[in-house]
């Protein structure tokens, strides 16, 4: 027994089950027996295969049909399939379901790579890489099944671009995390956020050629989406009305508290299914629906004036991570929309906090780990195990959904306490 423990001991040992576990959770919940028949794929990869017809047989989106997703979003759900012609449906989703996959282990690889040219200890940065794994595995459902991983994986991968290039003052650096946010920008909004956190560094930094750059690398990359946007404008309209035009949907924490309020018998909730989402219609809802934007404006703008009053002072990678993870933790707690898959926005980004050093706030930053895992495992009990029950409104899993949100916040708030005490010394070289 005593020749295993150091095998047991090494992280590499939990990346290793972790890994293993992931793919045998998907293959035993969903590639097998979808193979078989026992299950379907669900309406998101259904929609998929449609887009893979669609694109496969000469069609252009936004040009020739309306979709709800942006521009470039069609070229990384179809791709790898869209080589081979002839794809059945469940052919086509075994296929796109490995792809994430490897979209998954390779952006790790790669993160786990860039984390180490950081300085970081092999071992933290090991765990972290496990620890995202384990995650992952929680959200299986929606990690192999929706396009998701794709902006989640670019964002991490051009975090750790671009806390690499601080580091080093090397501009490849800066170029491909401007390339990755920017492209991520274009499948998912929230990445959008984040931009502005490095805007700011490099500006309290008097970097004016990096910022020059990086404007330049982000009109490049959006002019992808022209085409798309002037040939297509009516469709493109119609995304943008998509988008935009909905109500509070039943997984945010606005729908936790009609719920909880449902059931004290303060309100009656009536739910419609638009936007491919289960809305609450009602008229609090609808007076409700109004208020996350003011909200989410509000606290961004908060967290850019701090962030510009403090990378002044201090600029480390713990920062610059906490920052980016608070901006995108508001838009995903505060929005009246909130789908499963947003639980992978943050599963990339909330394993960081293990690669850093705080002050007096170790417990905290172990307690936000704890804190996130649980969060994914409640979601995992209502999605998909108990969604017909949720939209029931059955007592079990809306109290699954109101413990997961309550978690979120808690998540969100205790990474605003661990801004204020760091110890992780200044990423830049000293001249």
């Amino acid at each position: 027994m005593n020749k295993f423990k150091p095998f047991l001991k090494s992280p590499t040992t939990y990346i290793i089950f972790s890994g293993g576990f992931l793919v045998i959770v998907a293959l035993a919940t969903k590639i097998w027996p979808a193979l078989i028949g026992l299950v379907g794929w669900g309406w998101e990869a259904h929609l998929y295969y449609v887009l893979y017809e669609k694109i496969h047989s000469g069609l252009l989106p936004y040009i020739d049909f309306f979709i709800e997703y942006p521009p470039l979003a069609p070229f990384f759900i179809v791709f790898p399939a869209g080589i081979l012609g002839g794809l059945t449906e469940p052919d086509f989703d075994v296929l796109y379901s490995f792809w994430t996959l490897i979209v998954l282990f390779g952006g790790l690889l790669i993160s786990f790579k860039l984390i180490l040219n950081l300085g970081v200890e092999k071992q933290k940065a090991l765990w972290a890489v496990a620890f995202t794994l384990i995650c992952s595995a929680l959200s299986f459902n929606v990690m192999i099944t929706r396009f998701d991983i794709f902006p989640a994986m670019f964002v991490t991968i051009g975090l750790l671009l671009y806390l690499n290039y601080v580091k080093n003052n090397r501009k490849l650096f800066l170029i491909l995390a401007i390339i990755l946010l920017t492209l991520a920008a274009c499948l998912k909004i929230y990445p959008l956020f984040i931009l502005p956190i490095f805007a700011i560094n490099e500006l309290v930094r008097k970097k004016w050629l990096s910022i020059a750059i990086s404007m330049f690398v982000v009109v490049a990359v959006v002019s992808i989406n022209l085409p798309f946007v002037l040939m297509g404008q009516e469709n493109f309209e119609g995304f943008l009305k998509y988008q935009t035009q909905r109500d509070i949907q039943i997984e945010s924490v606005y729908a936790s508290g009609l719920f909880v309020a449902e059931k004290v018998g303060l309100v009656k909730n009536h739910l419609d299914l638009q936007n491919g989402a289960f809305e609450i219609n009602n008229d609090y809802a609808k007076d409700l629906a109004k208020t996350p934007l003011p909200i989410i404006v509000i606290l961004l703008t908060i967290l850019y004036a701090v962030s510009f009053w403090i990378l002044q002072k201090r600029s480390s990678h713990s920062i610059i991570v906490i920052l980016s993870t608070l901006a995108v933790g508001i838009f995903v707690v505060f929005n009246k929309v909130f789908s499963p898959q947003y639980m992978v926005w943050l599963l990339l980004l909330i394993p960081l906090f293990s690669l850093t050093d705080f002050r007096e706030r170790k417990k905290l930053q172990k307690y936000l780990l704890i804190c996130f895992f649980l969060a994914n495992f409640f979601t995992l009990l209502f999605f998909p195990f108990a969604y017909g029950a949720l939209i029931a409104r059955d007592i079990i899993p809306v109290i699954y959904l109101l413990i997961r949100n309550v978690l979120l916040v808690a998540c969100l708030f205790m990474v605003g306490i661990l801004l204020k005490k760091t110890t992780t010394p200044p990423l830049e070289q000293p001249e």
